[in-house]
């Protein structure tokens, strides 16, 4: 008798966690990044944002994404204003308030775009000595850069919060590269009718950065490793099954 009864107890407490687990809404923040997270006459759209909800979907997470500034937002999911943030690049200070998928979304190639007829020949990091580099304010690039921006081998412009905002002060003279995720800025100076102002550098920043969605440590949502974990999961069967690739292709 108790036997049944204690397994009575134990479903409806197995049911009544579950139901929570799949009510529960994660508040995520994002940034302006086309193509990969944007709102386009009041519908979100993107390659990360479609990867991200198909992920969610399949984890039976509910998302709630705002887009905001990246700095804002950095510091709001630190403090645990919000649940989770991407695409982030993985850190050890990161590290400390998030809680990280294992796998990245996708890898940022970053692009060096300077204005027509300003070229320069880069072969790494040291290629930027002397020069002003705007990049999107709370953007990271990887060790080597964050090294050298800190031995002061360059100088760097961080005020500008958008990639719109960064491609006029470019034109405009205000530094000599920008740099930015390659089809992020490709796609943007297509819209802004300025391919013919730009040049994209024939070589990379780097070999990329890996973009994380990730869940902060503060957060008040339950269960937040196994929300984690089963969205790693999921993006395993989005990449065996080819939803992944479909997306990047759309």
């Amino acid at each position: 008798m108790l036997k049944n009864i204690f397994s009575i107890v134990f479903c409806v407490y197995l049911v009544s966690v579950k139901a929570v687990y799949a009510q529960d809404t994660l508040k995520v923040v994002s940034l302006e990044y086309r193509p990969m997270v944007y709102t386009e006459n009041g519908v979100q759209k993107g390659i990360g944002l479609d990867t991200l909800m198909e992920m969610a979907r399949r984890a039976n997470v509910k998302i709630d994404v705002e887009i905001i500034p990246w700095v804002r937002a950095v510091a709001m999911v630190k403090e645990g204003e919000v649940d989770g943030i991407f695409p982030a690049a993985r850190t050890p200070e990161r590290e400390t308030y998030g809680i990280f998928m294992n796998r990245p979304l996708y890898i940022s190639v970053y692009g060096i775009f300077v204005k027509k007829g300003n070229e320069f020949k880069y072969d790494d990091i040291n290629s930027l000595a002397g020069k002003k580099i705007g990049i999107i304010s709370g953007n990271l690039f990887g060790d080597a850069f964050e090294k050298s921006k800190k031995d002061g081998l360059f100088s760097v412009d961080e005020n500008g919060h958008d990639v719109e905002q960064n491609f006029n002060k470019l034109i405009s003279g205000r530094f000599d590269a920008f740099i930015v995720t390659s089809i992020v800025g490709v796609y943007t100076a297509k819209r802004m009718g300025i391919l013919d102002k730009i040049t994209l550098l024939p070589q990379p920043l780097n070999d990329g950065v890996p973009q994380f969605f990730f869940i902060s440590k503060k957060s008040k949502i339950t269960d937040k490793e196994n929300i984690i974990r089963s969205m790693d999961n999921a993006f395993t069967e989005m990449i065996k099954d080819g939803t992944e690739s479909k997306i990047d292709d759309k």
